[in-house]
């Protein structure tokens, strides 16, 4: 037979068909299912912007924000101008809060667990935050002139 090395070419090409199959079976289906929402414990809707996804909760009045399991809370809060907002890490690791006032962006050295971060805002506005170490995660810090 002049043709033999055919078979186990053939071979190879059927199991390599049958395992593309059942990674693809097993596997897409989780890869293309959308992300749970991190914050599902809070009940928060998510909404895509330019910025990333932010939470549409209602704003709280409060200046303490505490990050607990990766997720602030609030997510969301509404302030005074001239208000100190201090962020609390009660992770066991460390966060770097980044605050954006316009084109002006501060960062926080590392919060170490049970450590802290304030910020004063003397602008009102609406501003955005987020943990430079876990980017999905985000907030939003309303301040107003009263």
């Amino acid at each position: 037979m002049k043709h033999t090395y055919r078979t186990p070419v053939m071979i190879s090409i059927v199991i390599a068909c049958i395992a593309l199959a059942v990674y693809l079976l097993f596997f897409a289906k989780t890869a293309a299912a959308p992300e749970q929402n991190k914050n599902s414990g809070n009940n928060t809707a998510q909404q895509d912007n330019a910025e990333g996804s932010f939470s549409q909760a209602a704003p709280v009045n409060t200046n303490q924000i505490s990050i607990q399991n990766y997720i602030f809370s609030p997510v969301n809060i509404r302030i005074k101008k001239n208000t100190t907002v201090i962020w609390t890490n009660t992770d066991p690791g460390p966060h770097k809060i980044t605050v954006v006032i316009g084109d002006t962006v501060t960062k926080s050295n590392a919060i170490n667990p049970n450590g802290s971060f304030s910020f004063v805002f003397d602008k009102a506005g609406t501003f955005s935050y987020y943990d430079s170490e876990i980017p999905d995660e985000r907030g939003t810090v309303i301040v107003t002139d009263d």
